[in-house]
């Protein structure tokens, strides 16, 4: 079983931030995030918080059992996770970076038809 911080850290590395900045976008501070690496467990609302952010169980949080693990030992990336991040991410950009956005996406769309790769990733 994969401690606590161990699964934390690893999410915030697989959405592209370090625990720390995770943490400050929670509304936690980094100190809290010092006490789980050194093995302290959060309270249960800020269980619930990450949870939520990582659009993860508790239980997943807490034993690491409960959603699928890839290769590399991180949860792979969904389409509700890329969807949210997409959101997330996108939401301070300009309209022309949202259309050149959309416009990479299309690119790799059609170089992944070309290459035969139709498949999308996770399905």
């Amino acid at each position: 079983m994969m401690a606590f911080f161990d699964i934390y850290k690893q999410l915030c590395r697989q959405s592209g931030f370090s625990p720390n900045a995770v943490a400050k976008e929670l509304h936690i501070s980094s100190g809290t995030v010092t006490k789980w690496k050194n093995g302290s467990m959060p309270s249960a609302e800020k269980l619930r918080a990450i949870a939520e952010h990582f659009h993860v169980t508790t239980d997943y949080l807490l034993t690491g059992a409960d959603g699928p693990l890839g290769e590399d030992g991180i949860p792979p990336v969904t389409f509700d996770d890329f969807t949210y991040a997409m959101f997330h991410e996108g939401r301070e950009l300009t309209e022309e970076n949202k259309r050149m956005l959309l416009d990479m996406a299309r690119l790799l769309r059609e170089r992944q038809h070309r290459e035969g790769k139709d498949k999308p990733a996770g399905g």
